[in-house]
């Protein structure tokens, strides 16, 4: 998922990672699931904002993919999500 190929650039102890990681200048996800832990969020969220790598989540209103796994499994998104909302 990009949100964590993006964390593990910027993580990587691998000076080719970093190159890459330092060239991107965003991450756009539409409808991605949860990613993580919420400490693999905060640590990954501390360095995308580090990095000043802007992280923009889409969400369709009625797509249940981005609600999984429940929150009950202690995941939740590195970043909150812009809803879209449906036309019926």
């Amino acid at each position: 998922m990009a949100t964590i190929f993006a964390t593990v650039l910027l993580l990587a102890d691998n000076s080719w990672y970093r190159q890459v990681a330092h060239r991107l200048r965003a991450v756009y996800t539409f409808g991605q699931p949860m990613t993580g832990s919420c400490d693999f969020a905060a640590a990954a969220d501390a360095e995308v904002t580090e990095a000043g790598m802007p992280i923009l989540r889409y969400l369709y209103q009625e797509d249940p993919v981005p609600r999984l796994p429940p929150k009950a499994g202690g995941l939740r998104p590195l970043r909150a999500g812009v809803s879209l909302l449906g036309c019926g």
